[in-house]
């Protein structure tokens, strides 16, 4: 006698047969994978009722997005709308972003981000890889644990390449917490920007953290931006300074400095960034000059390049750096400009073909240039041969490969 567990069929679960127990898991199956839908159905109301706010609607679909790990979402923005987040909802923020591999760029502006709002979104950004950009522009000054949060972030994060940190209130601590960061070998991040950070007006720490960056030699940075800071010139001194053996550094905006509105920095401080492209002092030390940073954020520096005083040369100097990537050439130009050219507007030969250069003393012997916006005035045999035998005799490889 045979005693029936199982049935085939729908209401009775006591049929033996086989089909009757993949029919038995099957509704289980089913009922669970319900429950979990509805489950994430209501998880995600939660979600979404927790970032909703009239200023930005369209926000909570998007953070639904980020935690489903949307491809199509490839960035995020909060600005004043973020300010009434809790402590909880930055935090789910953050789990979000430990697990998305899609977002690119990560912009929080004008947000109050105090009582560690930051540090505990940081919790989980700092396992993200994915993430190429973060802004905090405008944000209210960040505590501790936030910047900790922060230095574990751009520590851990091989993707990221532009930290923007614009007026966000660092302390002297702060600033060297980053500078450490970007200082160490895991970092890769090419842009950096500053903007409004009252750097040399509140002490030399931050000026010294901001110099401490632009030497280290693991530094990838190309872009540093420090517009409308107090820089004096003693500290276009010390930045100066720190890119004299700096070989990636291509462009330090300057633009806008604050604390002096009649702007005497491009009167005192540019003559620090015109020694360190093209050192007028001597031939030796033209050659020895940096020949990578190719801009310093002046709109106008264009507009003072007539004539032949100390503002045309650094213009030309940069305007060499950024078109020649071969820096012996650029060594080559720089030395023609400064030392055979030195009275001279050179006009003609700032858009001369790099290739030529080897040859460009053999030419200077049968050119006739401008002089200032004045006529066209030849340059006497003597003043040809005294200034290509000056650059020979002191440095004759700059005359051959």
């Amino acid at each position: 006698m045979s005693q029936t567990l199982f049935s085939v069929d729908g209401d009775d679960d006591n049929s033996v047969n086989g089909a009757g127990i993949t029919h038995y898991h099957d509704k289980r199956l089913l009922h669970t994978t319900a429950f979990t839908a509805t489950s994430n159905f209501l998880e995600d109301l939660t979600d979404k009722r927790m970032y909703t706010t009239s200023y930005h609607p369209k926000l909570s679909n998007e953070i639904i997005q980020l935690k489903h790990n949307d491809p199509t979402l490839d960035a995020l923005t909060f600005s004043e709308w973020g300010r009434g987040f809790d402590i909880h909802a930055w935090e789910r923020l953050g789990s979000f972003l430990k697990t998305n591999t899609h977002l690119k760029e990560l912009s929080i502006s004008c947000c109050r981000l105090e009582r560690n709002s930051f540090g505990r979104l940081c919790e989980g950004l700092k396992y993200n890889s994915s993430v190429q950009v973060i802004q905090l522009r405008h944000s209210h000054r960040l505590e501790v644990a936030s910047v900790n949060g922060l230095q574990q972030v751009i520590q851990n994060n091989p993707s990221l390449r532009k930290l923007d940190l614009s007026d966000c209130s660092l302390d002297a601590d702060g600033v060297e917490a980053i500078a450490d960061a970007l200082c160490s070998h895991e970092c890769a991040l090419q842009e950096l920007h500053l903007v409004k950070m009252d750097i040399g007006k509140r002490g030399d720490e931050i000026l010294a953290s901001i110099v401490k960056i632009l030497k280290n030699s693991l530094s990838h940075l190309r872009v540093v931006c420090i517009d409308k800071n107090p820089i004096d010139c003693n500290s276009a001194f010390a930045l100066a300074g720190s890119l004299i053996n700096n070989t990636d550094l291509e462009t330090l905006c300057l633009d806008i400095n604050l604390n002096h509105p009649s702007d005497p920095f491009v009167e005192s401080g540019l003559i620090h960034f015109l020694h360190l492209v093209c050192d007028p002092s001597s031939i030796e030390a033209t050659f020895d000059s940096n020949h990578t940073l190719s801009s310093l954020g002046f709109a106008n520096l264009r507009n003072m390049e007539s004539g032949v005083d100390d503002a045309n040369l650094l213009c030309r100097a940069l305007r060499v750096n950024g078109r020649i990537e071969d820096k012996l050439l650029a060594a080559r130009m720089k030395i023609v400009l400064c030392h055979v050219l030195q009275r001279i507007n050179f006009a003609e030969f700032a858009l001369m073909d790099a290739c030529i250069l080897p040859r460009v003393l053999e030419l200077v012997d049968n050119t006739l240039v401008k002089v200032g916006e004045a006529d066209i005035v030849p340059i006497t045999q003597m003043e040809r041969l005294s200034a290509s035998y000056i650059v020979l005799k002191n440095m004759p490889q700059v005359c051959g490969r």
